[in-house]
C-alpha cells in the first residue's frame, strides 16, 4: 500500500544512488470514523525528495484540510479531519503510483459485543496486496531487470504509528501505550499488521457527540 506512492521514476533514481527513503506514518483515528495523517518522507539526496514532491500532487478537494512542511532532508504531508469514504489526499494520474489506499477504508472493522464496541485496524503488507503496485507493459521489464522484489526491503524503511480512541486489546506492533501503536514494517514481509482495541458504549455514543 505504501509503495503506491512511489513512482518509478523514484524507483530507479533510488536505485542508481544506492539511497534509502524514511517514511513515517502517524494515523490518529477518531470515533467519528476519520483520521488525521501525517506522511513524512526522509532521504539524504535532494534529487530523491524532489523527484518524490512532483509525484505527489495534493488533490484540490482537500486544500483546506492540508499543511505541508520541508526540511533540508524530508519533507511532510499532514491531512486534518479526513473522511476515508469520501476525501481523496492525492491526485491520481496515468504517470503516477499515487493513491489513497494510506487510508485503509476497507481495512477497518467494527463489532459491539457489550458493554465495548472492538474494532481491528489492518495494514496490508501481503504479496497479493503489494502486487497490485507494479507496473505493467514496458516498465515491467525495468523491474525485473532491479529484481525490485528483493531491494525494495532495503531501500525503504517504514515507520507506522496509529493512535486510536479506545484501549489496545491486542497488536502484532510494538505498544507504546493504551491508545498507541508503532508497527516497523519490512516491505517483503507479506504479513498485514493490525491493531485491535475497544471502547466503552457509552464513550463511543457521547464521544460522537462532544
Amino acid at each position: 500500500m505504501i509503495k503506491k506512492v512511489i513512482s518509478a521514476l523514484l524507483i530507479l533514481s533510488i536505485v542508481l544512488l544506492s539511497g534509502c527513503v524514511q517514511i513515517d506514518v502517524h494515523q490518529k483515528i477518531k470515533r467519528n470514523g476519520n483520521v488525521d495523517i501525517s506522511l513524512t518522507f526522509k532521504a539524504e539526496s535532494h534529487m530523491i525528495l524532489n523527484l518524490l514532491k512532483q509525484d505527489l500532487e495534493i488533490d484540490p478537494s482537500v486544500q483546506n484540510k492540508y499543511t505541508y512542511e520541508e526540511t533540508d532532508n524530508s519533507v511532510t504531508y499532514k491531512f486534518i479531519d479526513i473522511d476515508p469514504n469520501k476525501d481523496v489526499i492525492f491526485k491520481e494520474n496515468e504517470n503516477s503510483y499515487t493513491d489513497n489506499s494510506i487510508l485503509n477504508k476497507d481495512n477497518y472493522k467494527k463489532e459491539f459485543k457489550f458493554p465495548y464496541y472492538y474494532y481491528t485496524y489492518e495494514i496490508d503488507m501481503t504479496k497479493e496486496n503489494i502486487e497490485e503496485v507494479k507496473p505493467q507493459n514496458d516498465e515491467e521489464s525495468l523491474f525485473d531487470e532491479f529484481e525490485m522484489d528483493s531491494m525494495f526491503g532495503e531501500m525503504f524503511k517504514i515507520g507506522y504509528t496509529v493512535e486510536v480512541f479506545g484501549k489496545i486489546v491486542e497488536t502484532n506492533g510494538n505498544k507504546m501505550d493504551d491508545n498507541k501503536v508503532k508497527f516497523n514494517i519490512g516491505t517483503n514481509d507479506d504479513k498485514v499488521y493490525y491493531v485491535k482495541f475497544k471502547d466503552f458504549f457509552l464513550s463511543n455514543w457521547f464521544g460522537r457527540i462532544f
